[in-house]
């Protein structure tokens, strides 16, 4: 429903309500995941920022949540986020419903704080135990209750949109038609994708989170990077074409910076899983990258003018931070080259440069 802007509202606690312009309706949610709401957009609500990091499992069974996510979230939420996003692999066995209920009792703290929370579907969300999968997500998507926020926008609760001030938000689903350890995004979901994100204004910033990433350098892991590109093969040439600002992904158990065609890729798999080895030697790996193994989140500010996202350690400190500038809707040239006149003629000053964008 892209004639309506929607923003996100934070859940009340067990009900949230869904406003369209033709009818109202109540939900129960079970007293599990809040869920979402919704709610036809009124003024744009910048400046505003919000949280993502992904893989908060354990390989430590009968756990299969990462003991240190309560620390994140505890660390996390005293940034004052208006909006959280998971980037996949809540737990080990993500398809089975107790460990779903394991997940849920950790986030308690993010459920009183009523802010709302927004997951994409990662592999092991579909891992049932005994190296079986449940590719149909039957327990995921009844946790999350997506469904009223994916009516709005025509897709599914394993791939959805949504905006948020001035920002378009795309979550898609990388666990879906793998053969052979290539990518091909099903035809429901690449038909979606391209009609949803071509109708994205020019002057919104856009953002497109899911699983697993387009660069892969993790350590010891080649297949880890042929499998990425095949999925670069099928988004990286329509995120250029749609003016993608960023890319957030998880699955490789690290932070992965990476700046391609004016797109901001970043892997923050550092939600509490193992952590992985950053291999400079791998193919994707290029001059510029960023790249470390410790456990971490992203805070994501979003201003008129520019969007900048730090990285924040467990103890702290900011492992990373870097700006993506906004161009002036009215010139497209970015808001931090000004030209001013003296004495009737123009001197461009350049007040900070970060990077020209595309558009």
């Amino acid at each position: 429903m892209r004639g309506t802007r929607l923003r996100a509202l934070a859940p009340m606690a067990g009900l949230y309500f869904i406003i369209s312009l033709a009818a109202v309706s109540i939900s129960a949610n079970l007293a599990i995941c809040p869920g979402v709401a919704v709610v036809a957009a009124g003024a744009d609500e910048i400046p505003f920022n919000f949280i993502a990091y992904g893989d908060t499992l354990s390989v430590t069974m009968p756990s299969g949540v990462s003991p240190l996510l309560e620390d994140i979230i505890d660390l996390y939420l005293t940034h004052d986020p208006e909006l959280i996003i998971q980037l996949g692999d809540l737990a080990f066995l993500g398809g089975t419903w107790d460990q779903l209920m394991e997940f849920n009792a950790t986030m308690t703290a993010v459920w009183d704080s009523g802010v709302p929370f927004y997951s994409a579907p990662g592999n092991h969300e579909s891992a049932i135990g005994d190296w079986r999968q449940d590719y149909s997500f039957t327990n995921y998507t009844q946790y999350v209750h997506y469904e009223d926020v994916a009516a709005a926008c025509g897709g599914t609760e394993l791939y959805y949109s949504f905006d948020y001030g001035d920002v378009h938000f795309i979550i898609l689903n990388t666990e879906d038609s793998w053969v052979d350890d290539v990518f091909q995004c099903s035809t429901e979901q690449m038909t979606w994708l391209q009609g949803d994100i071509a109708n994205v204004e020019d002057d919104t910033f856009l953002v497109v989170a899911f699983h697993r990433p387009l660069y892969s350098v993790r350590e010891a892991r080649p297949d880890r990077w042929a499998q990425a590109e095949t999925i670069r093969d099928e988004f990286h040439g329509l995120f250029l074409q749609h003016d993608v600002d960023l890319v957030l992904n998880g699955h490789d158990h690290h932070y992965y910076r990476s700046l391609r065609d004016g797109i901001y890729y970043v892997v923050s798999g550092g939600g509490g899983a193992p952590p992985a080895g950053v291999d400079k030697d791998a193919p994707a790996w290029q001059d510029g990258d960023i790249g470390f193994t410790e456990f971490h989140f992203c805070d994501v500010q979003v201003n008129s003018s520019h969007v900048t996202l730090d990285v924040h350690l467990l103890n702290g400190t900011t492992a990373d931070s870097f700006t993506i500038p906004r161009p002036d809707t009215a010139t497209g040239i970015p808001m931090e080259l000004l030209v001013l006149g003296i004495g009737g003629a123009a001197v461009v000053v350049i007040v900070a440069v970060v990077i020209l964008r595309r558009r």
